[in-house]
């Protein structure tokens, strides 16, 4: 996975410097406003605020990750997934009780 350029700044947490950002689903998809992340260093959970610029996660930040780790969760289903397989009867399945 390639990461896409976002403004070099800081971690809020750690203080290392995080200058790229990848879409777990899709790689081309660039950061917006509200996206979630994570430092690559200190591995804390951040959101991109105005200017793409990372914050840390405050009360309503934590409400909105169980919506978005939800909706994750059934991108990557979506992607990993494959259409159940049909299966034939056993014999023993198909015989009438008796």
């Amino acid at each position: 996975m390639n990461g896409l350029n976002v403004p070099s700044q800081p971690c809020p947490n750690c203080g290392e410097l995080n200058d790229s950002a990848t879409c777990l689903t899709d790689e081309r998809e660039e950061p917006a406003v509200g996206d979630f992340t994570v430092c690559v260093h200190c591995k804390n959970l951040l959101r991109f605020g105005y200017g793409l610029v990372v914050e840390r996660l405050g009360p309503q930040d934590l409400a909105d990750l169980a919506v978005a780790l939800e909706q994750l969760g059934k991108q990557l289903a979506q992607l990993t997934c494959e259409p159940p397989h049909q299966t034939q009867p056993s014999p023993e399945d198909q015989s009438e009780p008796g």
